[in-house]
């Protein structure tokens, strides 16, 4: 009988992130007057060794997930910035934009759990357009 392997905390929050991602309901279902989200992010690690910063761009249409979890850059475990609250609150209040910073809770490692938290910076604008 083969040996099953363990599953270890990257793979569960792995698992998590795509069950939730699957999940998510779409931007016209959740927001019927919103036409087109924008993120623009700029990742800085805390330490110039670290590497560069680096920009993206996520685009969401109407007909796609209202997911707005972003994974960190590094390979932490449950790293990254949920932007789903901030996009909300845009909404509601229907402003058409908002910039501002988040930093990566997730851990370096599983060594490192409970130890060292990731803290890479997020440059975030997020631009609604609607309807």
């Amino acid at each position: 009988m083969a040996k099953q392997r363990k599953t270890s905390a990257k793979d569960f929050h792995n698992i998590q992130f795509f069950q939730d991602q699957k999940n998510a309901r779409s931007i016209e279902d959740i927001f019927p007057t919103v036409k087109l989200i924008t993120i623009n992010l700029k990742t800085t690690p805390e330490a110039p060794w670290m590497g560069e910063a680096k920009k993206n761009r996520e685009v969401y249409r109407a007909h796609e997930k209202a997911f707005f979890r972003i994974r960190c850059r590094y390979e932490c475990i449950a790293g990254g910035i949920d932007l789903g609250q901030i996009v909300g609150s845009l909404v509601s209040n229907r402003t058409m934009e908002i910039s501002g910073v988040e930093y990566c809770r997730g851990w370096r490692d599983e060594d490192r759990m409970n130890v060292s938290h990731c803290f890479l910076q997020h440059d975030y604008t997020v631009v609604v357009e609607y309807y």
